[in-house]
């Protein structure tokens, strides 16, 4: 049985020249590029969590338990009828088409 030949990948290989020094913090730029936009991302989301209420639903809310450690949470009248109808703005930010 013949194995069929395999053709070698060489689109994400880089090779630093021989006499290059080893430098750790040299990344590539394309990794430094999707640092920056996780990083965007990040941000934006936190944003957007702190100004929307803990629940999508109206709810009542809860006492906290100080000997569990357990923080409660205020009543919320939930979400607006724009911030549930439009839930792209988290997917979209900081990436470009």
């Amino acid at each position: 049985m013949t194995t069929p030949p395999t053709t070698k990948d060489d689109s994400t290989a880089q090779n630093a020249p021989a006499d290059a020094p080893f430098a750790p913090l040299a990344f590539q730029k394309d990794l430094l590029d999707a640092q920056l936009r996780e990083a965007t991302l990040y941000t934006a989301l936190h944003a957007l969590q702190a100004k929307l209420p803990w629940s999508r639903e109206p709810h009542e809310g809860w006492a906290g338990d100080k000997e569990r450690k357990r923080d409660g949470r205020p009543a919320t009248e939930g979400w607006s009828e724009e911030e549930a109808s439009t839930p792209e703005y988290v997917t979209n930010v900081g990436f470009a088409a």
